[in-house]
Protein backbone atom coordinates (compact mmCIF):
# COMPACT_ATOMS: atom_id res chain seq x y z
CA UNK A 1 0.00 0.00 0.00
CA UNK A 2 2.76 2.39 1.00
CA UNK A 3 4.99 1.32 -1.90
CA UNK A 4 2.22 2.10 -4.41
CA UNK A 5 1.87 5.57 -2.94
CA UNK A 6 5.64 6.09 -3.09
CA UNK A 7 5.70 5.07 -6.76
CA UNK A 8 2.83 7.44 -7.58
CA UNK A 9 4.57 10.26 -5.70
CA UNK A 10 7.85 9.58 -7.51
CA UNK A 11 6.11 9.76 -10.88
CA UNK A 12 4.37 13.01 -9.90
CA UNK A 13 7.66 14.46 -8.75
CA UNK A 14 9.44 13.55 -11.97
CA UNK A 15 6.68 14.52 -14.38
CA UNK A 16 5.01 17.52 -12.75
CA UNK A 17 7.45 19.51 -10.62
CA UNK A 18 9.84 20.63 -13.35
CA UNK A 19 7.05 21.55 -15.82
CA UNK A 20 5.21 23.42 -13.06
CA UNK A 21 8.27 25.48 -12.18
CA UNK A 22 8.93 26.15 -15.88
CA UNK A 23 5.31 27.24 -16.36
CA UNK A 24 5.54 29.47 -13.29
CA UNK A 25 8.75 31.02 -14.60
CA UNK A 26 7.29 31.67 -18.08
CA UNK A 27 4.11 33.15 -16.56
CA UNK A 28 6.11 35.37 -14.25
CA UNK A 29 8.34 36.54 -17.09
CA UNK A 30 5.29 37.38 -19.20
CA UNK A 31 3.74 39.47 -16.43
CA UNK A 32 7.05 41.24 -15.78
CA UNK A 33 7.24 42.25 -19.42
CA UNK A 34 3.60 43.34 -19.42
CA UNK A 35 3.50 45.21 -16.10
CA UNK A 36 6.95 46.07 -14.82
CA UNK A 37 7.72 48.22 -11.80
CA UNK A 38 6.24 47.56 -8.40
CA UNK A 39 3.90 44.77 -9.53
CA UNK A 40 6.86 42.77 -10.87
CA UNK A 41 8.70 43.21 -7.58
CA UNK A 42 5.66 42.02 -5.63
CA UNK A 43 5.31 38.98 -7.89
CA UNK A 44 8.99 38.09 -7.57
CA UNK A 45 8.75 38.43 -3.80
CA UNK A 46 5.63 36.24 -3.79
CA UNK A 47 7.33 33.54 -5.88
CA UNK A 48 10.37 33.58 -3.61
CA UNK A 49 8.10 33.29 -0.55
CA UNK A 50 6.28 30.29 -2.05
CA UNK A 51 9.57 28.49 -2.73
CA UNK A 52 10.71 29.37 0.80
CA UNK A 53 7.49 27.91 2.21
CA UNK A 54 8.06 24.64 0.39
CA UNK A 55 11.49 24.09 1.94
CA UNK A 56 11.07 26.03 5.22
CA UNK A 57 7.36 26.06 6.18
CA UNK A 58 8.20 27.29 9.68
CA UNK A 59 9.00 30.69 8.13
CA UNK A 60 5.48 30.86 6.72
CA UNK A 61 3.92 29.97 10.08
CA UNK A 62 5.95 32.69 11.82
CA UNK A 63 4.93 35.16 9.10
CA UNK A 64 1.27 34.26 9.67
CA UNK A 65 1.58 34.73 13.43
CA UNK A 66 3.47 38.02 13.02
CA UNK A 67 0.91 39.47 10.60
CA UNK A 68 -2.06 38.58 12.79
CA UNK A 69 -1.02 38.52 16.45
CA UNK A 70 1.69 41.17 16.48
CA UNK A 71 1.31 43.97 13.96
CA UNK A 72 -0.81 46.63 15.75
CA UNK A 73 -2.21 47.90 12.47
CA UNK A 74 -3.20 44.39 11.34
CA UNK A 75 -6.59 45.57 10.11
CA UNK A 76 -4.82 48.21 8.04
CA UNK A 77 -2.61 45.75 6.15
CA UNK A 78 -3.12 45.92 2.38
CA UNK A 79 -5.82 43.64 1.03
CA UNK A 80 -5.66 41.56 -2.11
CA UNK A 81 -7.88 42.15 -5.13
CA UNK A 82 -10.47 39.85 -3.50
CA UNK A 83 -12.67 41.85 -1.16
CA UNK A 84 -11.87 41.24 2.51
CA UNK A 85 -8.96 38.84 1.87
CA UNK A 86 -5.72 40.06 3.42
CA UNK A 87 -2.06 39.03 3.46
CA UNK A 88 -2.44 36.64 6.46
CA UNK A 89 -5.32 34.88 4.67
CA UNK A 90 -3.13 34.34 1.61
CA UNK A 91 -0.36 32.92 3.81
CA UNK A 92 -2.86 30.53 5.45
CA UNK A 93 -4.01 29.34 2.00
CA UNK A 94 -0.40 28.82 0.85
CA UNK A 95 0.42 26.83 3.99
CA UNK A 96 -2.62 24.63 3.37
CA UNK A 97 -1.48 24.07 -0.23
CA UNK A 98 2.03 23.19 1.01
CA UNK A 99 0.59 20.43 3.19
CA UNK A 100 -1.08 18.88 0.13
CA UNK A 101 1.91 19.44 -2.15
CA UNK A 102 4.52 18.04 0.25
CA UNK A 103 2.32 15.01 0.93
CA UNK A 104 2.01 14.28 -2.79
CA UNK A 105 5.59 15.03 -3.79
CA UNK A 106 7.73 13.80 -0.89
CA UNK A 107 7.66 10.00 -0.78
CA UNK A 108 8.54 9.74 2.92
CA UNK A 109 5.76 12.07 4.10
CA UNK A 110 2.14 11.19 4.73
CA UNK A 111 -0.69 13.11 6.35
CA UNK A 112 -0.50 12.96 10.13
CA UNK A 113 -3.63 12.74 12.23
CA UNK A 114 -4.55 13.60 15.80
CA UNK A 115 -7.71 13.24 17.92
CA UNK A 116 -8.38 16.97 17.42
CA UNK A 117 -8.72 16.69 13.64
CA UNK A 118 -12.34 15.51 13.45
CA UNK A 119 -13.90 18.24 15.66
CA UNK A 120 -11.68 20.94 14.12
CA UNK A 121 -12.65 19.96 10.59
CA UNK A 122 -16.29 19.60 11.68
CA UNK A 123 -16.25 23.14 13.10
CA UNK A 124 -14.79 24.53 9.87
CA UNK A 125 -17.30 22.64 7.71
CA UNK A 126 -20.18 24.05 9.74
CA UNK A 127 -18.71 27.52 9.23
CA UNK A 128 -18.47 26.96 5.47
CA UNK A 129 -22.04 25.65 5.36
CA UNK A 130 -23.27 28.66 7.36
CA UNK A 131 -21.63 31.07 4.90
CA UNK A 132 -22.87 29.21 1.81
CA UNK A 133 -26.46 28.90 3.05
CA UNK A 134 -26.50 32.57 4.07
CA UNK A 135 -25.35 33.55 0.59
CA UNK A 136 -27.88 31.32 -1.16
CA UNK A 137 -30.69 32.72 0.96
CA UNK A 138 -29.47 36.29 0.32
CA UNK A 139 -29.06 36.99 4.02
CA UNK A 140 -26.24 39.44 3.23
CA UNK A 141 -24.98 41.35 0.23
CA UNK A 142 -21.88 40.49 -1.77
CA UNK A 143 -18.92 39.36 0.32
CA UNK A 144 -19.73 41.33 3.48
CA UNK A 145 -19.73 38.15 5.60
CA UNK A 146 -16.22 37.15 4.53
CA UNK A 147 -14.60 39.07 7.41
CA UNK A 148 -16.40 36.87 9.93
CA UNK A 149 -16.36 33.66 7.90
CA UNK A 150 -12.62 33.62 7.20
CA UNK A 151 -11.89 33.55 10.95
CA UNK A 152 -13.39 30.05 11.05
CA UNK A 153 -10.85 28.85 8.46
CA UNK A 154 -8.02 29.61 10.89
CA UNK A 155 -9.23 26.68 13.00
CA UNK A 156 -7.47 24.47 10.42
CA UNK A 157 -4.13 25.88 11.57
CA UNK A 158 -3.36 23.12 14.15
CA UNK A 159 -3.70 20.47 11.41
CA UNK A 160 -1.54 22.52 9.04
CA UNK A 161 1.17 23.16 11.67
CA UNK A 162 1.23 19.52 12.80
CA UNK A 163 1.78 18.33 9.21
CA UNK A 164 4.39 20.93 8.25
CA UNK A 165 6.57 20.80 11.37
CA UNK A 166 8.09 17.33 11.57
CA UNK A 167 11.40 17.68 13.42
CA UNK A 168 12.30 18.71 16.94
CA UNK A 169 14.66 21.49 15.83
CA UNK A 170 11.93 22.98 13.60
CA UNK A 171 9.48 22.90 16.49
CA UNK A 172 11.89 24.64 18.87
CA UNK A 173 12.64 27.24 16.20
CA UNK A 174 8.89 27.88 15.87
CA UNK A 175 8.35 28.12 19.63
CA UNK A 176 11.31 30.44 20.20
CA UNK A 177 10.29 32.51 17.18
CA UNK A 178 6.72 32.96 18.47
CA UNK A 179 7.98 33.80 21.97
CA UNK A 180 10.24 36.46 20.44
CA UNK A 181 7.33 37.90 18.46
CA UNK A 182 5.31 37.99 21.70
CA UNK A 183 8.07 39.86 23.54
CA UNK A 184 8.39 42.37 20.68
CA UNK A 185 4.61 42.89 20.81
CA UNK A 186 4.86 43.45 24.57
CA UNK A 187 7.66 45.97 24.06
CA UNK A 188 5.42 47.74 21.54
CA UNK A 189 2.77 48.21 24.25
CA UNK A 190 5.36 49.40 26.75
CA UNK A 191 6.89 51.80 24.23
CA UNK A 192 3.45 53.27 23.53
CA UNK A 193 2.87 53.85 27.23
CA UNK A 194 6.38 55.26 27.65
CA UNK A 195 6.09 57.80 24.84
CA UNK A 196 2.45 58.74 25.42
CA UNK A 197 1.64 58.58 29.15
CA UNK A 198 -1.83 59.58 30.39
CA UNK A 199 -2.49 63.20 31.25
CA UNK A 200 -4.40 64.31 34.31
CA UNK A 201 -7.36 65.29 32.15
CA UNK A 202 -7.53 61.91 30.37
CA UNK A 203 -10.42 59.63 31.24
CA UNK A 204 -10.09 55.88 31.69
CA UNK A 205 -11.91 55.31 28.41
CA UNK A 206 -9.51 57.56 26.48
CA UNK A 207 -6.47 55.75 27.86
CA UNK A 208 -7.99 52.32 27.27
CA UNK A 209 -8.79 52.98 23.62
CA UNK A 210 -5.38 54.60 23.10
CA UNK A 211 -3.62 51.40 24.16
CA UNK A 212 -6.25 49.03 22.78
CA UNK A 213 -4.93 49.31 19.22
CA UNK A 214 -1.33 48.47 20.18
CA UNK A 215 -2.43 45.51 22.31
CA UNK A 216 -3.73 43.41 19.42
CA UNK A 217 -1.02 40.89 20.28
CA UNK A 218 -2.72 40.17 23.61
CA UNK A 219 -3.17 36.45 22.93
CA UNK A 220 0.49 35.93 22.08
CA UNK A 221 1.70 38.11 24.98
CA UNK A 222 -0.54 36.24 27.38
CA UNK A 223 0.62 32.83 26.11
CA UNK A 224 4.26 33.90 26.43
CA UNK A 225 3.72 35.21 29.98
CA UNK A 226 2.02 32.03 31.21
CA UNK A 227 4.49 29.79 29.35
CA UNK A 228 7.51 31.53 30.88
CA UNK A 229 5.95 31.23 34.36
CA UNK A 230 5.39 27.51 33.70
CA UNK A 231 8.96 27.08 32.44
CA UNK A 232 10.17 28.69 35.66
CA UNK A 233 7.97 26.30 37.67
CA UNK A 234 9.29 23.10 36.04
CA UNK A 235 12.90 24.05 35.26
CA UNK A 236 15.66 26.05 36.84
CA UNK A 237 14.81 29.75 36.85
CA UNK A 238 16.87 31.81 34.42
CA UNK A 239 17.53 35.49 33.92
CA UNK A 240 15.93 35.29 30.46
CA UNK A 241 12.72 33.94 32.03
CA UNK A 242 12.68 36.79 34.58
CA UNK A 243 13.12 39.43 31.88
CA UNK A 244 10.46 37.83 29.65
CA UNK A 245 7.94 37.58 32.50
CA UNK A 246 8.58 41.18 33.58
CA UNK A 247 8.10 42.52 30.05
CA UNK A 248 5.00 40.38 29.39
CA UNK A 249 3.43 41.14 32.76
CA UNK A 250 4.15 44.81 32.31
CA UNK A 251 2.44 44.88 28.89
CA UNK A 252 -0.55 42.93 30.23
CA UNK A 253 -1.16 45.56 32.91
CA UNK A 254 -0.83 48.36 30.36
CA UNK A 255 -3.51 46.92 28.09
CA UNK A 256 -5.99 48.12 30.75
CA UNK A 257 -8.07 45.04 29.84
CA UNK A 258 -9.78 43.63 32.92
CA UNK A 259 -10.41 40.23 31.35
CA UNK A 260 -6.66 39.73 30.84
CA UNK A 261 -6.00 40.57 34.49
CA UNK A 262 -8.60 38.08 35.70
CA UNK A 263 -7.37 35.43 33.25
CA UNK A 264 -3.80 35.89 34.52
CA UNK A 265 -4.81 35.32 38.16
CA UNK A 266 -6.86 32.28 37.11
CA UNK A 267 -3.97 30.79 35.12
CA UNK A 268 -1.52 31.30 37.99
CA UNK A 269 -3.90 29.43 40.31
CA UNK A 270 -4.11 26.62 37.76
CA UNK A 271 -0.31 26.39 37.55
CA UNK A 272 -0.14 26.08 41.33
CA UNK A 273 -2.86 23.42 41.31
CA UNK A 274 -1.12 21.34 38.63
CA UNK A 275 2.15 21.54 40.57
CA UNK A 276 0.67 20.38 43.90
CA UNK A 277 2.03 16.87 43.40
CA UNK A 278 5.45 18.25 42.55
CA UNK A 279 7.78 20.48 44.56
CA UNK A 280 5.18 23.10 45.42
CA UNK A 281 7.56 25.08 47.60
CA UNK A 282 10.12 25.47 44.83
CA UNK A 283 7.46 26.33 42.28
CA UNK A 284 5.83 28.93 44.52
CA UNK A 285 9.22 30.49 45.21
CA UNK A 286 9.93 30.84 41.50
CA UNK A 287 6.49 32.26 40.70
CA UNK A 288 6.58 34.74 43.59
CA UNK A 289 10.07 35.80 42.56
CA UNK A 290 8.87 36.46 39.02
CA UNK A 291 5.83 38.41 40.23
CA UNK A 292 8.03 40.40 42.61
CA UNK A 293 10.33 41.41 39.77
CA UNK A 294 7.31 42.24 37.65
CA UNK A 295 5.79 44.59 40.22
CA UNK A 296 9.21 46.08 40.97
CA UNK A 297 9.89 46.89 37.34
CA UNK A 298 6.35 48.24 36.97
CA UNK A 299 6.90 50.62 39.87
CA UNK A 300 10.20 51.82 38.41
CA UNK A 301 8.49 52.38 35.06
CA UNK A 302 5.72 54.45 36.63
CA UNK A 303 8.17 56.68 38.49
CA UNK A 304 10.27 57.07 35.35
CA UNK A 305 7.55 58.26 33.03
CA UNK A 306 5.17 59.96 35.49
CA UNK A 307 2.88 61.34 36.53
CA UNK A 308 2.62 58.27 38.74
CA UNK A 309 -0.76 59.12 40.22
CA UNK A 310 -2.43 59.21 36.81
CA UNK A 311 -1.40 55.64 36.01
CA UNK A 312 -2.14 54.32 39.49
CA UNK A 313 -5.55 55.99 39.57
CA UNK A 314 -6.51 54.61 36.15
CA UNK A 315 -5.37 51.09 37.06
CA UNK A 316 -7.19 51.32 40.39
CA UNK A 317 -10.39 52.47 38.64
CA UNK A 318 -10.14 49.64 36.15
CA UNK A 319 -9.54 47.11 38.92
CA UNK A 320 -12.31 48.49 41.11
CA UNK A 321 -14.81 47.96 38.32
CA UNK A 322 -14.22 44.19 38.63
CA UNK A 323 -16.14 44.13 41.92
CA UNK A 324 -18.79 46.74 41.11
CA UNK A 325 -20.36 45.52 37.87
CA UNK A 326 -23.78 46.90 38.63
CA UNK A 327 -22.44 50.47 38.84
CA UNK A 328 -20.80 50.40 35.39
CA UNK A 329 -22.88 51.62 32.47
CA UNK A 330 -20.89 49.58 29.93
CA UNK A 331 -21.50 46.38 31.88
CA UNK A 332 -25.25 47.07 31.93
CA UNK A 333 -25.22 47.57 28.16
CA UNK A 334 -23.35 44.29 27.64
CA UNK A 335 -25.94 42.52 29.78
CA UNK A 336 -28.65 43.88 27.46
CA UNK A 337 -26.57 42.79 24.47
CA UNK A 338 -26.36 39.24 25.85
CA UNK A 339 -30.14 39.14 26.34
CA UNK A 340 -30.71 39.97 22.68
CA UNK A 341 -28.19 37.29 21.68
CA UNK A 342 -29.85 34.66 23.88
CA UNK A 343 -33.27 35.48 22.39
CA UNK A 344 -31.94 34.87 18.87
CA UNK A 345 -30.15 31.70 19.95
CA UNK A 346 -33.34 30.27 21.42
CA UNK A 347 -35.17 31.14 18.20
CA UNK A 348 -32.48 29.47 16.01
CA UNK A 349 -30.81 26.88 18.29
CA UNK A 350 -29.56 24.40 15.70
CA UNK A 351 -27.97 26.44 12.93
CA UNK A 352 -27.83 29.99 14.32
CA UNK A 353 -28.65 33.15 12.37
CA UNK A 354 -25.54 33.17 10.17
CA UNK A 355 -22.57 35.51 9.81
CA UNK A 356 -22.66 39.30 9.81
CA UNK A 357 -26.37 39.53 10.57
CA UNK A 358 -27.71 42.19 12.92
CA UNK A 359 -29.42 40.74 15.99
CA UNK A 360 -29.89 43.81 18.22
CA UNK A 361 -30.57 47.56 18.07
CA UNK A 362 -27.96 50.21 18.85
CA UNK A 363 -27.00 49.84 22.50
CA UNK A 364 -23.61 51.53 22.84
CA UNK A 365 -24.54 54.92 21.37
CA UNK A 366 -24.92 56.50 17.90
CA UNK A 367 -21.51 55.18 16.75
CA UNK A 368 -22.55 51.60 17.48
CA UNK A 369 -22.85 50.28 13.92
CA UNK A 370 -21.58 46.70 14.39
CA UNK A 371 -24.99 45.32 15.29
CA UNK A 372 -23.71 41.78 14.55
CA UNK A 373 -20.93 41.96 17.17
CA UNK A 374 -21.14 40.01 20.45
CA UNK A 375 -18.72 40.57 23.34
CA UNK A 376 -19.22 37.02 24.67
CA UNK A 377 -17.22 34.48 22.64
CA UNK A 378 -19.50 31.54 23.47
CA UNK A 379 -22.67 33.42 22.59
CA UNK A 380 -20.97 34.50 19.35
CA UNK A 381 -20.51 30.89 18.20
CA UNK A 382 -23.99 29.84 19.33
CA UNK A 383 -25.58 32.89 17.72
CA UNK A 384 -23.83 32.57 14.36
CA UNK A 385 -23.35 28.78 13.99
CA UNK A 386 -25.82 27.29 16.47
CA UNK A 387 -25.34 23.98 18.25
CA UNK A 388 -23.96 22.50 15.03
CA UNK A 389 -20.91 24.71 15.45
CA UNK A 390 -20.81 24.89 19.23
CA UNK A 391 -20.67 21.11 19.79
CA UNK A 392 -17.45 20.51 17.78
CA UNK A 393 -15.97 23.64 19.39
CA UNK A 394 -16.56 22.26 22.88
CA UNK A 395 -15.35 18.84 21.68
CA UNK A 396 -11.91 19.98 20.46
CA UNK A 397 -11.51 22.33 23.44
CA UNK A 398 -12.16 19.43 25.82
CA UNK A 399 -9.73 17.16 23.96
CA UNK A 400 -7.00 19.82 23.96
CA UNK A 401 -7.27 20.43 27.71
CA UNK A 402 -7.65 16.73 28.54
CA UNK A 403 -4.59 15.71 26.50
CA UNK A 404 -2.54 18.52 28.00
CA UNK A 405 -3.41 17.66 31.60
CA UNK A 406 -2.80 13.97 30.96
CA UNK A 407 0.51 14.33 29.12
CA UNK A 408 2.42 17.37 30.38
CA UNK A 409 3.90 15.69 33.46
CA UNK A 410 4.90 12.59 31.45
CA UNK A 411 7.14 14.49 29.05
CA UNK A 412 10.89 13.94 29.40
CA UNK A 413 11.94 17.28 27.89
CA UNK A 414 11.49 19.95 30.60
CA UNK A 415 11.21 22.74 28.04
CA UNK A 416 8.35 20.95 26.28
CA UNK A 417 6.80 20.21 29.66
CA UNK A 418 6.66 23.92 30.47
CA UNK A 419 5.30 24.84 27.03
CA UNK A 420 2.50 22.24 27.16
CA UNK A 421 1.46 23.26 30.67
CA UNK A 422 1.67 26.93 29.67
CA UNK A 423 -0.51 26.32 26.60
CA UNK A 424 -3.18 24.50 28.61
CA UNK A 425 -3.27 27.11 31.40
CA UNK A 426 -3.28 29.89 28.79
CA UNK A 427 -6.22 28.34 26.97
CA UNK A 428 -8.21 27.92 30.18
CA UNK A 429 -7.50 31.56 31.07
CA UNK A 430 -8.55 32.64 27.57
CA UNK A 431 -11.70 30.53 27.91
CA UNK A 432 -12.59 32.53 31.02
CA UNK A 433 -11.74 35.84 29.30
CA UNK A 434 -14.15 34.97 26.46
CA UNK A 435 -17.05 35.74 28.75
CA UNK A 436 -16.17 39.41 28.26
CA UNK A 437 -14.32 39.48 24.93
CA UNK A 438 -14.79 37.19 21.89
CA UNK A 439 -11.18 36.02 21.46
CA UNK A 440 -12.41 32.79 19.88
CA UNK A 441 -13.76 34.72 16.88
CA UNK A 442 -11.48 37.76 16.59
CA UNK A 443 -9.50 37.73 13.34
CA UNK A 444 -6.23 38.82 14.97
CA UNK A 445 -6.38 36.30 17.83
CA UNK A 446 -7.61 32.91 16.54
CA UNK A 447 -4.28 32.21 14.81
CA UNK A 448 -2.49 32.64 18.16
CA UNK A 449 -4.87 30.29 19.96
CA UNK A 450 -4.60 27.64 17.24
CA UNK A 451 -0.82 28.01 17.30
CA UNK A 452 -0.45 26.40 20.69
CA UNK A 453 -3.00 23.74 19.76
CA UNK A 454 -0.67 22.70 16.95
CA UNK A 455 2.49 23.02 19.06
CA UNK A 456 1.15 20.70 21.77
CA UNK A 457 0.18 18.02 19.23
CA UNK A 458 3.67 18.09 17.68
CA UNK A 459 5.27 17.79 21.13
CA UNK A 460 3.20 14.68 21.92
CA UNK A 461 4.17 13.11 18.60
CA UNK A 462 7.89 13.87 18.97
CA UNK A 463 8.02 12.58 22.54
CA UNK A 464 6.15 9.44 21.52
CA UNK A 465 8.56 8.82 18.63
CA UNK A 466 11.62 9.40 20.82
CA UNK A 467 10.37 7.07 23.55
CA UNK A 468 9.72 4.34 20.96
CA UNK A 469 13.21 4.82 19.51
CA UNK A 470 14.76 4.72 22.98
CA UNK A 471 12.80 1.56 23.81
CA UNK A 472 13.85 -0.10 20.56
CA UNK A 473 17.50 0.84 21.16
CA UNK A 474 17.33 -0.56 24.69
CA UNK A 475 15.76 -3.79 23.46
CA UNK A 476 18.41 -4.11 20.73
CA UNK A 477 21.15 -3.61 23.33
CA UNK A 478 19.67 -6.27 25.62
CA UNK A 479 19.46 -8.71 22.70
CA UNK A 480 23.13 -8.14 21.92
CA UNK A 481 24.11 -8.74 25.52
CA UNK A 482 22.24 -12.03 25.61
Amino acid sequence: MRSDKMQIADRLKERLIIPLFLAAGVTLGFFILRTGGLISLVMLTGLFFIILLYFYPVIGILALIATTCFIPFYTGLPLTSISGVGIPDVILFLLFCMVILRTLVLTDIELLRSPLDVPLIGFVLVGIATAVVGKLLHLYKGLEAIHEFKVVLYYLLPIIIANLIREKRELKFLIYGCLCVAIIAALEVIFGAWTNPPKARDSLGEVFYRYHEVSKGGILMYWALISFVCLASVTRIRLSYIIAVVVSFFSLILTFSRHWWVAFVFSILLIMMFNLKRNIRRMLGNVLLLIFFGFGAFGIFLFRIGPVNNYLNLIALRGKSLVSFEKIENWKKRTVENKYAVEKILAHPLSGIGFRRAYRPQIFGPLDTNLWYVHNGYLWILLKMGLLGFVPFVWFSYLFVKRGIRNWNKLEDRFFKGIVLGSVCSYLGIALANLASPHFMESWEVAGIMLFFGINEIIYRIERTESKSAGAALLHGNCKNT
